[in-house]
């Protein structure tokens, strides 16, 4: 029997358990500024970013699905490639809402989030290169409400909590599953193990 032989290939369910098929769906990441800062994000330029809130609307419709986006938002340290990227790199990482769906509804939510209470524009067209919308990120001053954005946007949402930035526990309960951490510094991995349609 060779080496490998024993292992089980990445993405395998445990024995006796049927593994997840990545699940297509969008999500609203809620970041934390805890002071000002001036950013300069790739072709998008210098813009400054007050302290406070942040969301973040996206999706995840390709072949790794939510799984695999969510583990990169998840890492601070990463190459920047996508504009969320450069914010994540100093931005606290506080919850993740996310709806299973193939439909294409992020510009639907950023319109939700641009209609809360408080929300500003300040890098325009951030995250937003492949659409229309003025931006796909929203600051405000005071901790947007999740029920307040559901209802704009007209969804049920699930919450992810992800604990405080450096916490090294990241499994929390949400109705899709849970958001697991594996292993440890640059070998770290986050996966969704999802429950139920």
């Amino acid at each position: 029997m060779g080496a490998d032989a024993g292992r089980r290939s990445a993405g395998a369910a445990a024995p006796g358990r049927v593994a997840a098929q990545p699940r297509p769906g969008a999500y609203a990441l809620l970041l934390a500024l805890p002071e000002p800062r001036t950013l300069t994000v790739g072709r998008l330029g210098t813009s400054c970013f007050p302290a406070g809130f942040y969301l973040y609307l996206g999706s995840a419709l390709g072949p790794g699905g939510l799984s695999s986006r969510l583990a990169r938002h998840c890492r601070v340290k990463k190459k920047q490639h996508w504009h969320i990227d450069y914010l994540r790199s100093l931005a606290c990482l506080e919850q993740i809402w996310v709806r299973i769906t193939k439909e294409r509804v992020e510009c639907d939510w950023a319109a939700a989030a641009g209609a809360l209470p408080g929300a500003g524009i300040p890098a325009p067209r951030f995250g937003a290169s492949d659409c229309r919308c003025p931006a796909h990120l929203f600051h405000y001053p005071v901790r947007p409400d999740v029920n307040a954005f559901a209802a704009l946007a007209g969804i049920d949402l699930h919450r992810l909590r992800v604990p405080a930035c450096g916490g090294n526990d990241l499994r929390e309960l949400t109705t899709r599953g849970l958001l697991i951490r594996e292993g440890a510094g640059r070998a770290t991995r986050y996966r969704l193990e999802e429950s139920g349609g």
